[in-house]
């Protein structure tokens, strides 16, 4: 982007720099052109933050404040801790160490002065009956007095020869400083997850979030590793398998606060929070703060090490134009300082001078939480907002261009608009707005008219599939009485029994979602009926809990009873759900599932993990309770679910 000069300027000059940053086609009011033309055009100069307005440290040392700058905005991540080993007796596993914490603060400096920065490596991978390393803590300092701090995550505890239970994973990496901003409870690493007596080792804790905290590492050979939060990397999930260890805790990314990282599935790496990278090779805690991984109980194998720590501080050419969490942190991020020309009154050709005229084409861009563009969506009304850069007053429904459908309830004015688009049938849909259609309503004296948008997808009709039952019959109440799903799940033609009296349990299936997508409806096989409730995996509250009708029969031809939920449960890809059935009055079914655990239902959409059964004493609750065992044998509980994916 060229500048106007700073002295001596034409009006030629102002109308060729507008003319070469425009975009869009333009007319203007006049072929005599004076400084009225330009009423209502914006300039300024652009400031480019590259990589001399920062500086990053993976290893120790000092930062001079630069030469004018007042204040800074900096991240510190600790190291991850470090898993405890495993000697491959097949008595203990190793432990996963806990996430490095972070802590984030925006505060004065004086050009010339010196901090101190000390960056966090991670904590070593044990072998054998030793513990894993600490992860060691990233901090800047003033002299003796710390800025921001961010802890290593606690080393992997070992559980000793012949130990029963469990030992404790990494703990979370926690954080202070004089200058930290956030709340107290957020920016904690995720706890590594804990040793098991003959059973799976325990996955990575996820570094921790700019918001939020990092996911815990899963326990297990079943353990799921848990979501980060905040921007937090996602923990790695409980290892299994002797083969490639890879259940390290995700780590998190430097440049501010991003989406959080998935925790792992079972021998499989949290995610990165933040633009963070996933668990490594080997189980190495990913970078930055990630957990490192423990082994199973029958291999020989060092733990996975803790993911190395970082600082990161960066500034502007003046105070508050950068600050973590999410400010103008990225690289490469800029800022325009604009003036606008006034619509009435003086205007000098000092109001021009040093600056470069601000593109004003208008176009505005369309969005809908209905559909993803290039993707497939089933959606029979698909709510559109068209959000525009600039003010206009000549933008109507006549100026988009419709396929394989029709727009309605369209309103607005000024720079946002809606409507809802009806498609005709399946196939390829388009909402667009060709170019010059409306125009920008700020510049009097310039016709500045709008350039293409377009927004594409398929429509398709809606997908809901089972995940368990495709043989026998099945019945639908709610508002979904009329679909009917496709039979992509587990083909089981029999009940092993179709009244037993489980009452004093709750029992159902546990299901991996390897595609995004919702909970639509929940479902048993049961000769009374009951309560079906949803949980996390992880979590003992019931995200939704309905009623079940009963079949009344004791045939063991599957004949399941389906409920609609009256809010679709949302599911991520990778994350797990537990559907449990919970009745006083007993009637259960449950069928052989030897050959179902563990493999993928025909459409790829989800995977059964096990099923599983709390036994309750006492008083016998009406509700269920999410069991945190996990049976591969039996489907107790006969439990189901409606899939539809995104």
């Amino acid at each position: 982007m060229s500048l106007i000069n700073s002295s001596n300027i034409n009006i030629s000059d102002l109308r060729t720099n507008l003319i070469n940053n425009l975009t869009g086609n333009y007319v203007f009011s006049s072929s005599d052109i004076s400084l009225s033309a330009f009423r209502g055009c914006k300039l300024g100069t652009t400031t480019i933050f590259d990589s001399g307005f920062e500086s990053i440290f993976t290893s120790g040392g000092s930062f001079t404040v630069p030469s004018g700058v007042t204040q800074v905005s900096a991240v510190c991540i600790g190291g991850g801790g470090g898993a405890s080993g495993s000697p491959g007796t097949s008595l203990y596993s190793g432990a996963g160490g806990g996430g490095g914490g972070l802590a984030y603060g925006t505060f004065s400096v004086t050009p010339g002065e010196s901090l101190s920065i000390s960056t966090g490596p991670g904590g070593a991978g044990a072998s054998g009956t030793n513990s894993g390393g600490v992860g060691i803590a990233s901090r800047i300092s003033r002299g003796p007095m710390s800025l921001l701090i961010a802890n290593g995550g606690g080393g992997g505890i070992n559980g000793g020869p012949g130990n029963t239970s469990s030992s404790t994973g990494g703990t979370s990496g926690n954080v202070g400083g004089s200058e930290r901003e956030g709340s107290p409870s957020v920016g904690g690493g995720g706890i590594g997850g804990n040793s098991n007596n003959n059973n799976g080792g325990g996955g990575g804790g996820g570094a921790g979030g700019y918001s939020g905290k990092g996911g815990n590492g899963g326990i297990g050979n079943s353990g799921v590793g848990g979501d980060g939060n905040g921007g937090g990397g996602g923990g790695g999930g409980g290892q299994s398998l002797g083969g490639i260890q890879n259940n390290g805790g995700g780590g998190v990314g430097y440049s501010g606060e991003g989406s959080s990282g998935s925790g792992g599935a079972i021998n499989n790496p949290g995610t990165g929070g933040s633009g963070g990278s996933k668990g490594g090779v080997a189980a190495v805690g990913g970078s930055y703060g990630g957990g490192g991984g423990g082994a199973e109980d029958d291999t020989n194998r060092v733990g996975g090490s803790g993911g190395p720590g970082v600082v990161r501080i960066i500034w502007g050419t003046s105070d508050n134009q950068r600050s973590f969490p999410t400010t103008n942190t990225l690289l490469n991020s800029t800022i325009v300082n604009e003036v606008s020309i006034p619509i009435s009154g003086q205007i000098r050709m000092n109001d021009f001078a040093s600056k470069a005229f601000i593109d004003m084409s208008p176009v505005l861009t369309i969005t809908t939480p209905d559909a993803i563009a290039g993707s497939s969506s089933s959606s029979t009304g698909v709510n559109f907002t068209f959000t525009g850069n600039f003010n206009t007053t000549d933008f109507t429904s006549s100026d988009i261009s419709l396929t394989n459908g029709t727009i309605s309830n369209f309103s607005g004015s000024g720079k946002v608009y809606t409507g809802t688009f009806t498609p005709t049938g399946d196939g390829s849909c388009q909402v667009s707005i060709p170019a010059n259609r409306f125009t920008n309503s700020e510049t009097p004296n310039i016709t500045l008219y709008n350039k293409l948008s377009s927004f594409s997808w398929s429509k398709v009709s809606a997908l809901y599939e089972f995940a368990i039952h495709t043989a026998g019959t099945y019945t639908i109440s709610g508002s979904l009485s009329s679909i009917t799903p496709s039979s992509s799940g587990y083909n089981h033609l029999n009940h092993q029994s179709a009244n037993t009296n489980y009452s004093s349990y709750s029992m159902g299936a546990k299901i991996q979602f390897l595609t995004a997508g919702s909970i639509v409806s929940v479902g048993a096989h049961n000769y009374n009926g009951g309560n079906i409730s949803v949980f996390k995996e992880g979590n003992n509250t019931a995200l939704a809990t309905v009623s079940v009708a009963g079949t009344g029969s004791t045939s063991t031809i599957p004949n399941y009873k389906y409920t609609t939920l009256s809010s679709p449960i949302s599911v991520a890809a990778n994350s797990t759900y537990q559907i449990i059935f919970k009745n006083s009055t007993g009637g259960y079914a449950y069928h052989s599932i030897t050959n179902l655990v563990n493999t993928n239902t025909s459409s790829g959409n989800m995977k059964l993990v096990s099923f599983g059964y709390y036994n309750h004493s006492g008083t016998l609750p009406t509700t269920p309770i999410r069991p945190t065992n996990n049976i591969t044998s039996w489907g107790y509980g006969a439990t189901d679910l409606i899939f539809l994916p995104s």
